[in-house]
């Protein structure tokens, strides 16, 4: 199995109607393929994770670079690995209103791994956690 991280950002005029598609789109494709992750939002700001079958992720990752939804796709981490850290999630939506007093969630190995790349999840976050309401 091979897992990565990525940074990215929307392009302006990207609204949640498009962001609730590319979920609808990732969740069915992630679940067909074997695929698991998370996307993290905050504003414009993307830091997400996908993980499953290396050829899967491959394929998955050259997409997410080709959609005109993101720009400046920067990989940020790539591992083989064994275990997954986002099991059962074909694509878990997290924003500051997920994380907004959901200790369980904040805890979560997958999301610690993948907000470390920021400085954790207030590092990614910052003020939009703390004030979200």
């Amino acid at each position: 199995m091979f897992r990565i991280a990525y940074r990215s950002r929307l392009t302006k005029g990207t609204n949640e109607t498009d962001i609730a598609a590319i979920i609808k789109h990732a969740v069915e494709r992630n679940g067909a393929l074997g695929i698991t992750g998370a996307w993290m939002i905050c504003d414009d700001e993307c830091l997400s994770s996908i993980e499953g079958p290396p050829l899967a992720v491959k394929a998955v990752a050259e997409s997410i670079w080709d959609d005109p939804r993101h720009t400046a796709f920067r990989l940020v981490a790539m591992e083989h690995t064994d275990e997954r850290l986002f099991e059962g999630w074909p694509l878990n939506l997290l924003d500051p209103g997920a994380l907004k007093d959901n200790p369980k969630l904040q805890d979560h190995a997958g999301v610690l791994w993948l907000s470390a790349f920021e400085g954790g999840i207030d590092g990614f976050f910052g003020d939009a956690l703390r004030y979200h309401h």
